[in-house]
């Protein structure tokens, strides 16, 4: 995180206050944006706490049930919480689904007590972005209601910035470890990437399968559009081809040597 607010960055995303504490615990950083819904009382408590350390914190929200809960922290505490919208413009994770639906919840949010509204957030990765983003921004111009951040995100698409002129800040995280996503979508190198795995043969059932003793909890699950759970340096055409909790089965028939 040094390094990186040292070569420009204005400051960090998490997705945990358990990340944000840690950073200001350690007094690196002062301007932390979690990108993620934090509903319940126990954790908008510590929420609150982390506002209070930092010169700068902002949230993310995409339902009234999250706004009113943060609101209440805030009022219990006398204090402010810069929010953002996320949007979903294509990714079909969390987000609203409309300009309008983003309008219209920044509204009921920003006139709750102790919520500042800071602007609108997305994972910028379709063609629907600049248009959903270009609406949204229309209508909040309309009723006169400053939009000072409109956030967009990932590695991959820091090459594609350019097509969302809207964007005042981008939020690229997995670039500073890389993996194979990254390889995949053509950001990094398998050189580029800072770790790599060490796991044992621990069965070979058959003679195109082989089993290693690294499942689920060690290897990803998340692939998005990566095919397969990881390349073996040793074996580049063998496919780790599924996983259970401990176990990852590995397809050797295109493998000249097992």
């Amino acid at each position: 995180a040094k390094v990186r607010l040292g070569a420009g960055a204005a400051g960090i995303t998490g997705q945990k206050i358990g990340e944000g504490e840690a950073f200001a615990d350690a007094g690196v950083v002062d301007d932390i944006l979690i990108t993620y819904n934090i509903l319940g009382e126990a954790k908008t408590e510590r929420l609150i706490a982390l506002n209070n350390r930092l010169r700068r914190l902002s949230v993310v929200l995409d339902n009234e049930a999250v706004a009113r809960g943060l609101s209440e922290a805030a009022r219990r505490h006398g204090a402010n919480l810069r929010f953002l919208i996320e949007c979903d413009t294509g990714f079909k994770r969390n987000g609203v689904q409309t300009p309008e639906e983003a309008f219209g919840l920044a509204q009921l949010a920003m006139n709750l007590p102790g919520m500042q509204f800071e602007g609108l957030m997305t994972f910028p990765n379709s063609a629907g972005t600049g248009l959903f983003l270009e609406r949204a921004l229309e209508l909040f111009r309309g009723a006169g209601i400053p939009v000072p951040v409109v956030s967009g995100g990932g590695t991959p698409a820091l090459g594609k910035v350019g097509d969302f002129p809207m964007l005042t800040e981008h939020r690229a995280g997995t670039y500073v470890y890389n993996d194979v996503m990254m390889v995949t979508s053509g950001a990094a190198t398998w050189e580029d990437c800072a770790m790599q795995v060490r796991t044992t043969v621990v069965s070979r059932p058959t003679n195109d399968r082989a089993i290693l003793d690294a499942g689920s909890k060690v290897l990803t699950s998340d692939q998005y559009f990566v095919k397969d759970h990881g390349r073996i340096v040793e074996y580049p055409e063998a496919r780790i081809a599924a996983l259970s909790e401990e176990h990852a089965i590995v397809d050797l028939s295109a493998c000249a040597e097992r």
